[in-house]
């Protein structure tokens, strides 16, 4: 409802104020019906963002709630270190150089800016269950395989598989 809101007043402040700019001789005090669009805008581009952050949330509750219910439908299992194989995500990629930003603006142009490579660390573990004689891939942990091995090894990740359904699991991170 917000964003239909929001997204109609914009368009109305929008479409009235240009047909004040155009027609703005012959209608009587224009500035300030002028000025009251604008504000019906703003309020509109308000209540547009707002109702994007609504959704966001919703969708962060929604994913929690689905979270704890795996959880409490779930096996708790204690990774073994032994069952772990551990790979590497990791990649690298050109960006632009932040520094080097300013000099773009004043400049005008993109060509021949330098860039830099960027490391992106990433790692993830396949786990063999010797009980259910089952392979589970993990998501991706945003560092290395070196460190993901110091969690498993201090017991700080567990696997959650569902007692009904083990297509339904979850690699949790307690650091």
């Amino acid at each position: 409802m917000q964003f239909r809101a929001g997204l109609l007043f914009v368009v109305v402040a929008t479409a009235a104020s240009f047909y004040l700019l155009i027609n703005s001789g012959t209608i009587s005090y224009w500035g300030y019906w002028l000025i009251g669009f604008i504000v019906l805008g703003l309020l509109g581009a308000r209540l547009w963002a707002l109702s994007f952050l609504k959704l966001d949330k919703t969708i962060r509750a929604d994913l929690d709630a689905e979270t704890e219910a795996l959880k409490r439908n779930s096996e708790k299992v204690h990774i073994n270190f032994d069952n772990c194989k551990f790979k590497s995500g990791s990649f690298t990629r050109w960006v632009e150089d932040e520094n080097m930003r300013s000099a773009k603006i004043l400049t005008g142009t993109s060509r021949h800016m330098p860039n830099k490579l960027e490391h992106v660390a990433q790692s993830y573990l396949v786990y063999y269950h010797e009980r259910g004689g089952k392979e589970y891939v993990s998501q991706s942990f945003p560092f290395d395989q070196t460190t993901l091995k110091f969690y498993v090894l201090n017991g700080n990740l567990a696997l959650y598989v569902h007692r009904f359904d083990e297509s339904k699991y979850l690699f949790e991170l307690n650091a």
